[in-house]
């Protein structure tokens, strides 16, 4: 039986990049009502050791991984973050943040050194899901070093780079006393733009009940 559903989920894996509308819809939801006796498929997918899955494909399956939420994926995604390959990294963050397991805060927190921006990206949005306090740190780094990293629009008009949005909406998602201190500490961002963006966050954390504990 095992073997049968093995070789359904493998011959749906590689119908997942007709993409959106019914019959794309069909196949992750046929996907999905397998649960983790797709996630084998689902993760080669993503793996694309055999260079057969497209991006959409992959971009599929991690998402569908990310509700699935098999802790057994974890230590497969995992090692895809520490491959070469971008598309692979940034889809195994993807399916890291949606499963949530405290296991992968490390290994994000290492992939904010790489230098594809996407790659940075997809782990501040993953640690920003999982929530877990030890992430704070790594993402305050990133908004220490890029709140200096920002470009003119239409003239004096002064907007944050990516890096730094992705850290404030991290550090805001992840909340505590830990996340206020942190961005506490970089109120004092040279441009008036990016501290009014960190303090309006503050804000938001000391107001909200149950999220930041502090009022």
């Amino acid at each position: 039986m095992f073997g049968l559903f093995g070789r359904e989920a493998e011959r749906l894996v590689t119908q997942l990049d007709l993409g959106f509308g019914p019959k794309g819809d069909a196949v992750k939801e046929k996907l999905l009502s397998m649960g983790t006796r797709a996630v084998p498929d689902l993760l080669k997918c993503i793996e694309n050791s055999d260079g057969k899955h497209k991006p959409l494909a992959r971009l599929e399956a991690a998402q569908l991984l990310a509700r699935i939420r098999d802790e057994r994926s974890v230590e497969p995604l995992i090692r895809v973050l520490q491959t070469s390959d971008d598309d692979g990294k940034k889809n195994a963050a993807i399916a890291l943040g949606g499963i949530g397991d405290k296991r992968a805060v490390e290994p994000l927190i290492k992939t904010l050194m790489e230098q594809n921006s996407s790659v940075r990206s997809r782990a501040m949005f993953a640690l920003a899901e999982i929530r877990d306090p030890s992430g704070v740190g790594a993402l305050a780094s990133v908004l220490h070093k890029d709140t200096q990293a920002v470009y003119f629009r239409s003239g004096a008009d002064f907007r944050e780079s990516a890096d730094f949005k992705s850290a404030l909406k991290a550090l805001t998602s992840i909340g505590g006393p830990t996340a206020i201190n942190a961005l506490a500490g970089a109120v004092d961002a040279s441009w008036p733009y990016l501290r009014g963006e960190i303090t309006k966050a503050i804000d938001t954390l000391k107001g909200t009940p149950g999220r930041s504990g502090v009022r």
